[in-house]
């Protein structure tokens, strides 16, 4: 094989975007600069909006028509992992259903300007999309 064959080959296989979908040592970059913000989401029958602010507080309120089910608030913080997946923790300091002191942690799979999107820990994949955009640099 040629110098230039060699050459377009890697250029195809290792720099092309999708490249972390076939390779299991190589995951998507996630750029954890763009959570703060206010996201909503459906579950179930409900409305789950919760609010990111860069002090690494969360507020969040769940609502099912016009009944608040729950609202919470609580410390976030990223951990990034060098193999396996990028971490949401969420440790919560007010709740009316979840324990004072509880650490959570999702998956984070997906988180661009208008989308986020994290895996539970009970495997349940869950979309939020931003509704206060994110700041402008």
């Amino acid at each position: 094989m040629n110098r230039r064959n060699a050459l377009g080959l890697l250029g195809t296989c290792c720099a092309h975007s999708k490249a972390f979908a076939t390779d299991p040592f190589v995951r998507q970059d996630i750029d954890t600069s763009k959570l703060p913000g206010t996201w909503q989401s459906r579950i179930g029958g409900a409305v789950a909006t919760i609010t990111f602010l860069d002090s690494g507080k969360f507020t969040g309120r769940i609502q099912k028509g016009a009944t608040v089910q729950d609202e919470f608030e609580g410390e976030w913080s990223i951990k990034n992992q060098y193999i396996g997946p990028t971490l949401l923790l969420w440790e919560f300091t007010k709740s009316r259903t979840i324990p004072v002191g509880t650490v959570d942690r999702d998956e984070l799979e997906t988180l661009n300007n208008e989308f986020l999107i994290l895996w539970t820990r009970r495997r349940e994949r869950r979309a939020y999309r931003r509704l206060v955009p994110a700041k402008l640099k």
